[in-house]
């Protein structure tokens, strides 16, 4: 798989992947490189249509993926956190975390983190609801 610069030069991708283009020298990570997607292949042949092309650039995959890590990792906190002491006020924010997670992991980036995150949000929720449906009860028999 190659990498195109703003020209449209490919350059390869690997062990030996340079900063720079090989042909003209431009900035492999450059902003332009995101708006100005990869040259489409020719005909590949009768009944084979090709993917249309995207930008490729690591610079943009490497930000979606910390970030997508990060609002994993804190979905998955708040979530442990709802859990042992919180409930809603932990909760809510780990389901939100979670799913922001999901929809910043570029594809093929597993969201296991993000998915258990959500869910142990949900179940602070539903703890968080019973705890405070069995204290209103508590509460209503007594007077």
């Amino acid at each position: 798989m190659a990498i195109y610069c703003s020209q449209g030069h490919p350059n390869p991708d690997g062990d030996d992947f340079q900063r720079n283009c090989q042909v003209c020298g431009q900035d492999m990570f450059s902003a332009t490189l995101l708006s100005n997607p990869a040259p489409s292949p020719g005909p590949v042949g009768p009944g084979y249509v090709t993917a249309a092309p995207r930008p490729i650039s690591m610079a943009y995959y490497g930000e979606d993926i910390r970030r997508s890590r990060s609002a994993a990792t804190w979905s998955l906190v708040l979530g442990i956190l709802g859990l042992a002491f919180c409930g809603f006020f932990t909760g809510i924010p780990a389901i939100v975390m979670g799913n922001k997670a999901r929809r910043l992991a570029p594809p093929g980036l597993g969201t296991g983190l993000a998915i258990a995150g959500i869910t142990l949000g949900w179940v602070s929720v539903a703890f968080g609801v019973i705890g405070v449906v069995v204290v209103l009860n508590a509460a209503s028999s007594t007077h």
